[in-house]
C-alpha cells in the first residue's frame, strides 16, 4: 500500500491482510491491477471512492481485410 501523503509503503502478507480494509478506509482514490477483483476478494466496498485500474491499456482489435 502507497499513501503519497505520508509518503510509506507498507507490505501485507498472510494474517495481516485482515486489517487492509480498514486502511483503505482513509483513502479517496484506489488504484491497482485488477482493482475491483482484488476489493472483493478483501471484501472491501470501494463507495463513492474513485477507483483507477493500473496496468497495461486493452488493445482493441480490428477485423482483418481479406483481399
Amino acid at each position: 500500500m502507497v499513501d503519497i501523503d505520508a509518503h510509506t509503503v507498507t507490505t501485507f502478507a498472510g494474517d495481516e491482510l485482515g486489517v487492509v480494509p480498514g486502511r483503505l478506509e482513509a483513502f479517496d482514490v484506489i488504484a491497482a491491477i485488477d482493482v475491483r477483483a482484488l476489493l472483493r476478494a478483501l471484501g472491501f466496498d470501494p463507495g463513492a471512492r474513485q477507483l483507477a485500474q493500473l496496468g497495461p491499456p486493452q488493445s482493441s482489435r480490428a477485423p482483418s481485410r481479406c483481399s
